[in-house]
């Protein structure tokens, strides 16, 4: 090959003057007007170089004079096509040398010559090993954003775990004057607990692996592990200790379930006695007295129910006196109660016999 000079033909704008022809808009004056510095005679042709409002025009004389007339003393007339010099820009050819490379074709010997069916196998060779190359390079780059993907999931679920720990172990210390509030958490908390102590050994199996696949990062990697593993340990202490807080709270469960329970009773009874006494004949009045004394028979174990949650109150008092104050105060709930509906048996028992009185004096019996 050798390199030889060559002319190339090319394009270029340049500027150039040139002459063209336009239209110039032209007026006619109907009356002489003399102002704005100027003086046109009737039937004086001039230029009109804008129209600049509906009373006035700007025009030019042919002396060149500019100014304003009133627009209605002209009109205007035929446009004046005249000869204009301006610059354009215009596309000129032109040649220029250039270097090029020239190839002298050489006759190779047939003996050297490849058949088309070597030059397609060779092509078809080198793209198969291309092919493979870059199946290669995909998988290892597919390994590494994997091995990239696991210690990311790694740092953020020991992230996770570590939070979610902490966040336990102030949840089960906080202060609960409520035992079966602070009996009912603790047991979510052990299901918790319970439920998430895979994730330490999912973060322990995950840790081992990485060590072996990022050598240099395997200072961190087992430090982000002791330390979980340090929260954890403190949180099993935390659980241990708790357990010992709550032992025999089970009493204190029991005396406050022991309450609702006997206040429930206490309501639906109170509802019953609340029931319309009002009735327009003796036998109506004997039908309820008669019901009446079937639901002061069943108050009897109620009032029972009562003695017994008061002297259960008492000995709960004994085992934990830091529950004094709450057991004292549902102890005096649950017998105001008990005394209301004591209260309205009566009342209604007396209302019920004044009405059998009334229908015993109206009937004249």
């Amino acid at each position: 090959a050798t390199e030889v000079w060559e002319d190339e033909p090319f394009e270029r704008t340049e500027i150039q003057r040139v002459i063209e022809e336009r239209k110039v808009p032209q007026v006619k004056t109907l009356y002489p007007y003399q102002g704005q510095g100027l003086d046109v005679k009737k039937g004086e042709v001039m230029f009109l170089l804008d129209k600049t409002n509906q009373d006035w025009w700007n025009i030019r004389k042919n002396n060149g004079d500019n100014g304003y007339v009133p627009a209605n003393y002209v009109k205007e007339i035929d446009s004046k096509i005249v000869s204009v010099e301006v610059k354009k820009p215009i596309v000129v050819k032109d040649v220029r040398k250039v270097k090029k490379t020239q190839y002298i074709k050489q006759k190779t010997p047939l003996s050297s010559q490849k058949s088309g069916k070597d030059i397609i196998e060779e092509r078809q060779t080198a793209i198969q090993e291309s092919y493979d190359l870059l199946n290669k390079l995909s998988r290892e780059r597919q390994e590494i954003l994997q091995n990239s993907l696991q210690l990311f999931d790694f740092y953020s679920e020991c992230e996770d775990f570590n939070k979610w720990m902490k966040d336990k172990s102030k949840a089960i210390a906080a202060d609960e004057n409520d035992v079966a509030k602070a009996t009912k958490a603790f047991e979510k908390f052990l299901t918790d607990f319970s439920a998430n102590k895979k994730r330490l050994e999912q973060i322990d199996t995950a840790a081992k692996e990485l060590e072996v696949i990022f050598p240099e990062l395997k200072k961190d990697v087992s430090g982000r592990a002791r330390e979980t593993h340090k929260i954890y340990d403190g949180l099993v202490k935390l659980q241990e200790q708790q357990e010992k807080n709550l032992e025999g709270s089970a009493s204190v469960i029991f005396f406050q379930k022991s309450c609702e329970d006997v206040c429930d009773w206490i309501t639906e009874k109170s509802e019953k006695l609340e029931m319309d006494d009002l009735a327009k004949d003796l036998t109506t009045v004997k039908a309820l007295q008669r019901k009446h004394k079937g639901i002061e028979r069943e108050l009897a174990p109620i009032k029972d129910k009562v003695g017994q949650v008061s002297q259960l109150g008492q000995d709960v008092i004994d085992s934990f006196p830091a529950e004094r104050e709450n057991i004292e105060q549902r102890t005096r709930d649950v017998q105001e109660k008990w005394e209301m509906l004591e209260n309205k048996a009566r009342e209604r028992s007396k209302r019920l016999e004044d009405a059998v009185g009334m229908q015993l004096f109206t009937s004249g019996v």
